[in-house]
């Protein structure tokens, strides 16, 4: 399931030379850009010589259109690319060191009855041969909810060293798919720590015959009597424009936006393509560390825009260079990220395959923070509307949990971290009704060590598992959950990403679940020492579609494109604006109003506002539609 719209594709322009290379006419291109936009003129020499370079990415194809117009007028060599619809898909377990197999290749495959087929190599790069080695593939809805899976051994057993085995997994059925995971394990149930070895291809060049027309407006002696093909890079940079950096990474990297602001004249094609029409995109935006800059105002094109000025985001910078001057960049074409991800295009019939890399990449789009305390005239009455659903909908096992903790009915710290890991792993929908009943089944015999599958009781079923299966994978999961039990024990206090990464390590605990049970040890466990306040949220359908009609987010602007996109900082900020201790109080109300069944009343469309908790203060906006439809981009 994915929810990109032709509307929303995202563009981006890439420069890749000026003139006909010569000194002399970067010279001449860097002094008309600069004095007709007003980007200084050091600037402009730093831009040049670092090509091929994005000009700006994550734009709509007429803004993306027009930029490379105006670029192109100078006598620049351009292009403009699309970014391909994709669908994540993540490698668990990854890791730069000390890894012990090697994912080479994955594909996903849909066929014309609609399964999807998930097959790849993985390669052993141990020291010696590796048996019984199996692959765990998940997949998860938009709410981070995981709702099927698949366990597959290698059918090369054992893996001798440096050697590949195939592996594939087909699901059946029309499931709301929009994240997938791969990793690898061993018999027992113990993580294999793996390496991402696969490439991406993320953008492909679109020809737009407009760039064709246009007339350089370098003077006569300035114009190649022939002009050469762009020159991708020098072969000690880059070598595949697709899948190679086209710069050498510097060590620092910020982000600072430039605008346009007029615009000046385009030949009157140009002007009839592009019409009058723009939205204004601001760039209120300050980075993380560093205070608001005035942005640089670059006026360009006044015929295609005589009734309104269009704010236009051109160049970001990514580098901060050790001199005063600051280089002001986007993103260099291609560059590889730490991780590497895979998508899939669901609309791929049997016969056509994807092969790309899988990997979780942040959205690119806006790498700063957000972290300025968004003003709201109604967040008092916001917060205590927070407050009042938390003491009507008291969750049940918070209930059942603290009348132990008063009658004693833990016979430790340890049996209680216990209890609260078995629940969360059980809660596999929220709210759960059967979560609760089988921690109770379960929560005093869980602290055998090597207990016999007898002596657990029968289980409800879950999402996805009927009860029998569902008991079976409890058996294998309990020696992982007693062990992340201890250790959140031994170590007392904790850093909240790290003690999030070790509560996954649980066989089906998935990130919203890793969450809730991390806010709950820190009111409930004195036993346990974390920092909350840095908790981010789940930014689900039903929150972003909450927060645009409040107000907090504009669905036309602030796109969720995942973490630090606009639409999530501005969201994450809120919640901290909120709840400076707790943000994360906001994201189960929120996430209920939202929902789209029984127990939501911010319906897509229609809204039942008088029903809601928000109605006394709420902006009611955007309720002719559905606001995650229109902000919520999925993208890799």
């Amino acid at each position: 399931m994915t929810n990109v719209y032709p509307e929303e594709e995202s563009y981006r322009v890439v420069l890749y030379s000026t003139g006909g290379h010569t000194e002399m006419e970067k010279a001449h291109f860097c002094k008309e850009v600069s004095d007709h936009y007003g980007i200084p003129l050091s600037l402009m020499k730093k831009i040049v010589d670092r090509c091929p370079i994005v000009i700006k990415k994550d734009l709509p194809f007429k803004k993306a259109k027009l930029l490379a117009i105006a670029f192109k007028s100078f006598g620049a060599s351009v292009s403009v690319e699309k970014k391909k619809n994709l669908l994540p898909i993540f490698l668990e377990f990854a890791t730069e060191k000390n890894w012990r197999v090697e994912l080479e290749s994955s594909h996903l495959r849909k066929t014309s009855g609609g399964a999807w087929q998930i097959f790849g190599r993985v390669k052993n790069r141990f020291n010696e041969e590796l048996s019984d080695i199996w692959t765990l593939i998940q997949l998860f809805d938009e709410f981070g909810d995981l709702i099927a899976f698949e366990e597959i051994s290698l059918p090369v057993n054992p893996l001798p060293q440096n050697e590949s085995s195939p592996f594939r997994a087909i699901f059946e059925g029309n499931l709301p798919i929009q994240k997938i995971s791969v990793s690898f394990k061993t018999a027992s149930g113990n993580p294999l720590p793996a390496r991402d070895n696969r490439e991406k291809k993320e953008w492909i060049e679109v020809k737009v015959p407009e760039l064709e027309k246009v007339i350089s407006f370098l003077p006569t002696p300035f114009k190649p009597e022939a002009a050469p093909p762009p020159s991708i890079a020098p072969s000690s940079v880059i070598t595949e424009r697709e899948e190679q950096p086209l710069v050498e990474e510097e060590a620092e990297q910020i982000t600072e936006e430039i605008q346009l602001v007029e615009q000046e004249k385009l030949p009157s094609w140009a002007a009839e393509e592009i019409g009058p029409g723009f939205e204004k995109i601001p760039l209120d935006r300050p980075g993380e560390d560093e205070p608001p800059k005035e942005p640089v105002k670059l006026e360009s094109l006044q015929e295609v825009v005589e009734t309104s000025a269009i704010d236009w985001p051109l160049i970001e910078k990514e580098e901060e260079i050790h001199a005063e001057e600051e280089l002001h960049l986007d993103d260099r074409m291609d560059e590889p990220s730490e991780e590497k991800s895979g998508w899939v295009d669901p609309g791929l019939s049997r016969s056509e395959e994807v092969d790309y890399p899988l990997v979780s990449r942040p959205a690119p789009l806006e790498e700063k923070k957000i972290e300025e305390v968004i003003p709201c005239v109604w967040m008092e009455e916001f917060r205590k509307a927070i407050v009042a659903y938390e003491q009507m909908e008291q969750n049940p096992f918070k209930v059942w949990f603290e009348h132990l903790q008063r009658e004693n009915g833990f016979e430790s710290a340890y049996h209680s971290i216990l209890t609260l890991l078995i629940y969360t792993r059980f809660n596999q929908t929220h709210p759960s009704d059967t979560a609760l009943e089988n921690t109770r089944k379960v929560f005093k015999v869980a602290l055998q060590w090597d207990l016999p599958s007898e002596e657990i009781p029968p289980l409800e079923g879950a999402l996805f598992f009927p009860g029998e299966a569902w008991r079976d994978l409890y058996i294998r999961a309990n020696p992982k959950l007693q062990e992340v039990s201890h250790r959140i024990l031994e170590k007392r206090e904790w850093e909240l990403s790290d003690l999030d990464r070790l509560i996954r390590i649980i066989p089906h605990m998935t990130a919203r679940n890793s969450r809730w049970a991390i806010r709950f040890m820190h009111d409930q466990i004195p036993e346990v020492i974390v920092d909350i306040s840095r908790m981010d949220i789940d930014v689900s359908e039903s929150v972003y579609r909450v927060a645009s009609r409040l107000g907090v987010v504009n669905p036309l602007f602030d796109y969720y494109q995942g973490k630090n996109s606009m639409g999530d900082l501005k969201i994450q900020s809120f919640a901290r604006s909120a709840f400076p201790d707790d943000p994360g109080k906001v994201e189960e109300p929120m996430s209920r109003l939202g929902a789209g069944d029984e127990r939501g009343v911010c319906y897509p469309t229609e809204p039942r506002c008088h029903h809601c908790l928000f109605e006394s203060f709420c902006q009611k906006l955007f309720t002719g539609f559905n606001p995650s439809e229109k902000g919520m981009v999925f993208r890799s």
